[in-house]
């Protein structure tokens, strides 16, 4: 059997042992993290404007079981997902080490901590309050480290998608897993 395949099917298989161990709301969260970085992830002009579902899982995943849960558990899915897509896409090798955490799955799995503690907000402030931190976070890194000042377009991108996109999508999941 071809090993990109494999792999593939390894990641969905993944899905419904999830949900059989841990519920319904691992799976969505996991369903989510796959999306955005085995399909989504792949296709570079949708990740500049800010399409990615990887920040409605984390905040769901913080609403449900906290900061410090939601906090290694993207940073987990986050860093295999990402590396698994380059054994399943004949992409460029990545910067950094794979299976190991970088920049991205840290700033992520910092969002999904931020989002545990504000777990009291609604999810609409949650989210808004997530995507700016982390966009600024995003911005200080790529300035001061890669000196690219495009995070103005990403950031301005990213809160647009999310509002009309995947704040309604992620209210409803949440309305449906409570």
């Amino acid at each position: 059997m071809n090993i990109r395949l494999t792999f593939m099917l390894a990641t969905i298989a993944t899905a419904p042992l999830l949900l059989f161990m841990f519920g319904i709301k691992v799976f969505v969260v996991y369903a989510l993290i796959w999306i955005d970085k085995i399909l989504i992830g792949v296709i570079r002009p949708a990740r500049f404007v800010g399409i990615e579902t990887t920040t409605t899982a984390s905040i769901i995943m913080a609403i449900f079981y906290g900061p410090a849960v939601s906090f290694f558990s993207v940073l987990f899915l986050f860093t295999f997902l990402q590396s698994i897509r380059y054994f399943i896409f004949p992409l460029r090798p990545p910067d950094y080490p794979l299976f190991v955490p970088n920049k991205d799955s840290i700033i992520y799995a910092a969002g999904a901590a931020l989002a545990g503690i504000l777990n009291l907000y609604d999810f609409a402030t949650i989210m808004i309050i997530v995507l700016v931190f982390k966009s600024f976070i995003y911005g200080i890194t790529d300035f001061l480290v890669q000196k690219k000042p495009d995070f103005f377009i990403t950031f301005g991108g990213t809160v647009i998608i999310h509002v009309i996109f995947f704040l309604p999508i992620g209210v409803q999941i949440m309305n449906h897993l409570k």
